[in-house]
């Protein structure tokens, strides 16, 4: 046998769910764990530069207010929320040309992206609209060749929901595990979990005062922020059971609304909403970066990653549209 012809052996090491300890030594599902990390595109974290390199417009020169922005990989899409038009605007991800657009209800204020979400590689679109207590999910592929002929996956009504304001959900991309939902609302102090396959509320964590921003960590730990500035790191110890430690106090921020993790770099992007600042810090609450502009930031609301190439997308509630770093 020659050199080039050598065998090579893998070995499965028993994969982990994060925070529950359980093992799952199945050598089927541990290859098929193997084979999506290797078809996985290489991802890229934000530089932390914040080098401006563009920007999407409101809908609404008149009346700009975009409180959040996401990201669809599948469709590849970016996804931005227009309060005042009450419109959700598709965007194609590189050329930023625009797609279509989805009349809500209400106005709309908070949104998640499930990616995949029925085993088949189509991604969800998860969004509250203010006024009304509801989330609901709708096929991101359907909404974008539909519009508002499209018909929802779900619609839930949610304990305090006449004011959400912030979404996240389980990172766990493989079609067979159970997705969960987490809603910081502020109308009862406390995070709301549902299953993202129906809906059904199935747990709560109780007394956060007032959060506002939520994103979620590859390892299943809740990132928190609230209205009075404070920043919460909340570890799974059990199946809806969560332990908290502060990661940053209050007195750095005013009103951190919008709240990105970046899984690649490991860092926490704020958006230091009434200060008008983005601040990158690291999951022990220690400041990498700052950055103030108010000629293209004014009342940052929504940040988000996108993992393909770094890029940076910030939405603004009073300035037009969402600008783009690198």
């Amino acid at each position: 046998m020659s050199q080039h012809e050598s065998l090579v052996t893998i070995h499965l090491v028993d994969f982990i769910i994060p925070n529950l300890d359980t093992l799952y030594s199945d050598t089927r599902f541990t290859l098929l764990l193997l084979v999506n990390k290797l078809r996985a595109p290489l991802r890229v974290g934000f530089s932390n530069r914040f080098i401006h390199c563009g920007q999407i417009p409101s809908a609404n020169k008149e009346r700009p207010g975009c409180p959040d922005v996401k990201i669809s990989y599948h469709l590849n899409c970016i996804i931005i929320v227009e309060y005042y038009d009450q419109c959700i605007q598709f965007y194609e991800l590189y050329s930023k040309q625009k797609l279509s657009a989805f009349r809500t209800v209400n106005p709309p204020r908070c949104l998640c992206v499930e990616e995949n979400y029925d085993g088949q590689q189509n991604d969800a679109l998860i969004f509250d609209c203010d006024c009304d207590g509801n989330l609901y999910k709708y096929d991101v592929k359907a909404l974008i060749q539909n519009g508002n002929n499209c018909s929802p996956i779900w619609i839930q009504n949610v304990q305090g929901g006449h004011i959400l304001s912030g979404i996240t959900i389980s990172r766990n991309t493989e079609s067979f595990s159970e997705k969960f939902i987490y809603v910081a609302s502020c109308g009862s102090d406390s995070v709301i979990i549902l299953k993202a396959s129906n809906g059904q509320q199935v747990g709560k964590i109780s007394k956060i005062s007032s959060p506002c921003g939520i994103d979620i960590t590859e390892k299943g730990e809740l990132i928190v922020s609230t209205l009075n500035g404070l920043v919460q790191l909340f570890t799974q110890r059990a199946l809806h059971t969560f332990e908290s430690k502060v990661v940053l106090s209050k007195g750095v921020f005013d009103s951190p609304r919008g709240i990105c993790y970046d899984p690649v770099a490991k860092t926490i992007i704020i958006c230091d909403t009434m200060h008008y600042v983005m601040v990158v810090m690291d999951l022990e609450g220690n400041i990498l970066k700052s950055f103030e502009d108010r000629k293209i930031l004014s009342y940052p609301y929504g940040v988000c990653v996108n993992s393909l190439n770094g890029e940076l997308f910030i939405s603004n509630w009073s300035l037009e549209g969402v600008q783009l770093f690198k």
